[in-house]
């Protein structure tokens, strides 16, 4: 499934970490990639789930959207309170730095990339069948 708009978002995310990134300390300069790649990695498999769903039955999309959300929330919360409250992986990265990150791709991410799936499926729907003609 292609998705250009969505792509563009995506390199442009990572060139805005990367400068953001190369002004930060080691440990938020962590934080910040790891929260972008986990919220771009988790809008992309929820684009796929949603994309799936859209193809075999139409009807249960939203749910699968909201079931995207949902992980992306429990992802968010558990990296956040791992990164705070273990201190092992607090020394590696900035809780702060991989929460503002992670919700700054998704924010970015999923709006188009829902877009461009949704737009894709319109022109994608099947047809009703034409009702049978009886012969003359």
């Amino acid at each position: 499934m292609s998705h250009p708009r969505t792509t563009a978002v995506l390199v442009l995310g990572l060139i805005a970490v990367a400068a953001v990134g190369s002004g930060l300390d080691a440990r938020a300069s962590t934080g910040a990639w790891l929260g972008y790649l986990l919220g771009a990695a988790l809008c992309g498999f929820g684009i796929l789930w949603q994309g799936h769903w859209l193809r075999v039955a139409p009807r249960r999309a939203l749910a699968a959207q909201l079931e995207g959300f949902l992980v992306k929330l429990l992802a968010v919360t558990l990296g956040a309170l791992a990164f705070r409250y273990v201190a092992a992986l607090g020394e590696v990265a900035d809780w702060r730095a991989f929460t503002v990150a992670f919700a700054a791709v998704v924010a970015l991410l999923l709006p188009v990339s829902t877009y461009e799936t949704a737009r894709r499926f319109r022109g994608d729907a099947p047809h009703a069948p034409e009702p049978a003609r009886s012969a003359p």
